[in-house]
């Protein structure tokens, strides 16, 4: 509901950035220029021309549409992670709600252009899921196996943002063979990750040549490959760059990105009442209220209830002030 709340107001006011082109493209001349969108995201096009056959470019309905994945963005991982660890009940639902309110992603409002970056984040923990499965269910591997490659291949051609979300697999598949092989040596186990790991390694080959090749014809592209290129030329330097921009990342996503929902409202910003922020408030005490007593089903601890009582209210404030710093930075 927090998320949800600006849709009427923000999606019409802060039609911008790269909403505008894509608008204009298809009002004033034709959709067939989607297939022509940048070639090192072959699928981004196929799709965006599906979507708008339906939602055409009526801002509320590509709101709806962005909400729609980002839940199922949430299911997607509750899914991956019940395959993975399914005795951890709390985890298993916790976990997704600390995604989904995460302060990272703070572009909603343009959801035209962006809300491809969001859908291979589904088709990623779905094909993670798939591939868990695989390994569990020796009798049905196969079929496992050929879901989440397709889901794989899906997910890597639509966008180029998550390509090193890939190296998760082989520790996943290590972590899976060991819960479910307790005898194997690390020799067999090895094996054995490298005997599921190989065709999903397949496929980020794949992409790689696809995306050297149209490179190397200039048939137009959002973004070069130049890693291996810097790599050759100064491999020392570049690997000292990579690590310092691993680290600065790392720094930024585990602190800094919080305090970007720490900025309180002001009721002077045009388009807000005091009456709509009291709204907005009240939906962040009941969005606390209501994961404190889903908490209070795993404790009897009269102490653990008071410090959950307080991190359920932090989750309340942080899903409203994200969502506050998502619409508002324009």
């Amino acid at each position: 509901m927090v998320y949800a709340s600006p849709v009427p107001v923000r999606s019409i006011q802060n039609r911008l950035w790269d909403d505008w082109f894509l608008i204009f493209m298809g009002e004033f001349q034709s959709l067939d220029f989607l297939w022509g969108l940048p070639l090192d995201r072959p699928l981004v096009g196929a799709m965006q021309w599906i979507i708008n056959q339906v939602l055409g470019f009526n801002p509320i309905l590509w709101q709806m549409l962005e909400l729609v994945i980002w839940w199922l963005v949430g299911f997607s991982f509750y899914w991956f992670l019940k395959q993975l660890w399914p005795k951890q009940k709390k985890q298993l639902v916790m976990l997704p709600l600390l995604f989904l309110i995460y302060p990272a992603f703070r572009i909603f409002y343009i959801s035209i252009a962006f809300y491809q970056i969001i859908v291979p984040y589904a088709l990623f923990f779905f094909s993670m899921g798939f591939m868990v499965k695989a390994i569990r269910k020796p009798e049905k591997a196969k079929q496992y196996i050929l879901i989440a490659l397709i889901l794989s291949f899906i997910e890597i051609f639509t966008t180029d943002y998550y390509y090193g979300l890939q190296g998760l697999r082989p520790f996943i598949i290590y972590l899976v063979i060991r819960q479910e092989n307790k005898q194997l040596n690390f020799k067999a186990i090895i094996k054995r990750v490298l005997y599921f790991w190989w065709p999903f390694l397949s496929i980020p080959l794949i992409i790689f040549f696809w995306r050297r090749n149209v490179n190397s014809q200039d048939l137009g592209v959002l973004y070069e490959t130049e890693l291996f290129t810097r790599f050759s030329e100064n491999f020392f330097g570049t690997a000292f760059e990579l690590i310092i921009t691993i680290i600065n990342d790392f720094k930024k996503l585990i602190f800094e990105m919080w305090g970007y929902g720490l900025t309180l409202p002001n009721v002077g910003d045009p388009g807000y009442s005091p009456k709509w922020i009291a709204l907005l408030w009240g939906m962040m005490l009941a969005a606390g209220g209501g994961v404190y007593v889903y908490l209070l089903k795993f404790t009897k601890n009269s102490e653990k209830k008071y410090w959950l009582g307080i991190q359920s209210c932090w989750v309340g404030y942080i899903e409203f002030s994200c969502w506050w710093n998502c619409h508002l930075d324009t």
